[in-house]
């Protein structure tokens, strides 16, 4: 439909709203003419020839309904239509509009593809006076009285609808807010679930080490003189041990903490594998050869990935680290590769205890509370695995855990190959 001819007149006396309402109605393919108050848009109702007057309420010198009474006043216009818009919604605003012979009004904020199909209907749709029809002229004066009481009733009919659809609108909003509110609500409770966690691994995992490592050393200042090398020995490789997991665990609180609020530093670039699991066996060895367990490196790791170094770092430490505590003395653990046109999966295979199908479905939420004792007694928190997704999703990739108790664990991570920007499937 042509609408070049359909111009409309905008009374509106806020150069952003005008603007606003300008752009989208020239968008559509109308002519406009802004006036910054009534006074000026009747005179230019005077002087052109417009289609449909769209008129804010609140102005200076005179408002919208002080403009459309005289619109409706003049005889010469009275068959031009009035859309309202009004930020008002009480029962006796509405009232002066209905008095003041609008034909519509729309409430502000309004959706702009309503106002635009009540603006196509108003146009397309004019009340025609007698004149326009073709018939005995004798009949003129009492025909236009006719015209005028259906237009009359007619706009009474549109400004109820007018009333319905703002009340539809506002049923529709208030649905989105309780929908919103609803989504809100159940953030909140995972966030609550989330703090229960955290308070439960600050006051029981950190600890408990602490408790060894205080009353391992208490025993050692107590009866230094009286113990002999091995037990010291002894004494000083559990300190190790729990100070070095205590460590783990405050490292791991530290990232996700900063995960959490968006602090922590993401700077992926293309790097070699082999590298970095190097460096992670490296750092475990010493936890691996206590249990006397084999740390194996495959050849295939010697590969680039893209990925963020530390983040990529902290994901191998804490997934070799996990397979090291499930892994029963003189058991294998092996570190591979498979690359393919897009990615590369990198496993951490294990021959250790397995997990049960219950409890692989909660290993990636912290709300799950899964936490088991290694196979030499060794307490974690659950944090690390929660950890490796976030950060694993974060170069959008995935990870998956394929499992069977008492025959070992195998967890893969599927990373890019290279900067695609794709998510890894």
């Amino acid at each position: 439909m042509d609408k070049t001819d359909k111009m409309i007149l905008i009374a509106e006396d806020s150069p952003t709203q005008a603007a606003t309402l300008e752009h989208l109605l020239t968008s559509a393919g109308y002519p406009v003419i802004v006036a910054s108050n009534g006074k000026q848009a009747y005179e230019e109702a005077l002087n052109h020839k417009f289609h449909l007057i769209i008129s804010d309420i609140m102005m200076p010198e005179m408002n919208g309904y002080e403009l459309c009474h005289a619109i409706k006043a003049n005889p010469d216009l009275k068959r031009l239509p009035v859309l309202l818009l009004t930020s008002f919604t009480e029962s006796n605003s509405l009232l002066n509009a209905l008095k003041a012979g609008a034909e519509f009004f729309i409430t502000k904020p309004y959706k702009d593809e309503v106002l635009l199909r009540k603006v196509e209907s108003l146009i397309n749709n004019p009340v025609k006076g007698f004149a326009e029809f073709p018939g005995n002229k004798f009949f003129i004066s009492e025909f236009n009285k006719l015209l005028d009481y259906v237009d009359e009733r007619n706009k009474t009919v549109n400004f109820f609808m007018s009333t319905f659809e703002f009340l539809k609108d506002q049923n529709d909003q208030l649905s989105e807010a309780e929908e919103s509110l609803r989504e809100l609500n159940q953030k909140l409770v995972d966030l609550n679930s989330t703090k229960d966690k955290l308070f439960s691994i600050i006051a029981h995992d950190l600890r408990s080490p602490f408790v060894g490592i205080l009353g391992l050393t208490e025993l050692l200042i107590g009866n230094i003189k009286n113990v002999d090398p091995a037990t010291a020995e002894d004494y000083i490789s559990d300190i190790h041990s729990a100070a070095k997991q205590t460590f783990t665990l405050l490292e791991n609180l530290l990232a996700w903490a900063k995960t959490q609020t968006g602090q922590i530093d993401f700077k992926p670039e293309t790097i070699n594998l082999k590298g970095i699991v190097e460096e992670v066996v490296a750092v475990l060895s010493y936890p691996a050869r206590i249990k006397n367990i084999s740390l194996n490196i495959a050849p295939s790791v010697d590969i680039d990935v893209y990925a963020d170094q530390n983040m990529l770092k902290t994901i191998l430490q804490n997934l070799v680290s996990n397979a090291i505590k499930f892994t029963r003395p003189e058991g294998t653990i092996e570190i591979t590769a498979t690359p393919n046109h897009s990615s590369v999966e990198i496993s951490v295979n294990d021959n250790g205890i397995g997990i049960s199908d219950e409890n692989k479905n909660k290993l990636f939420r912290l709300d799950s509370n899964v936490s088991t004792y290694g196979t030499a007694d060794e307490k974690g928190s659950g944090l690390g695995l929660v950890l490796c997704k976030e950060f694993i999703e974060k170069h959008g990739g995935n990870i998956r855990v394929v499992s069977d108790v008492g025959k070992g664990s195998e967890f893969k991570i599927k990373l890019p190959y290279q900067n695609t920007g794709m998510q890894v499937t």
